[in-house]
């Protein structure tokens, strides 16, 4: 991940474990969440960019 997701993810985090109300710690978990998985998509479709530019097949 870069600075931003972490520092974001680490944020978040903080609000999850002191929020007291049941509500706003689902919400908080479920950007949490989605963050992640955005990240992990990015990664993924960086790859797929990388593996079809190498690919001379294709070109």
């Amino acid at each position: 991940m870069n600075n931003q997701s972490d520092w974001l993810i680490n944020q978040l985090e903080q609000l999850i474990d002191t929020e007291t109300s049941y509500e706003k710690r689902a919400f908080w978990y479920g950007l949490k969440t989605t963050i992640k998985q955005q990240q992990s998509r990015m990664q993924q479709i960086q790859a797929e960019i990388d593996g079809q530019l190498w690919n001379h097949e294709q070109w």
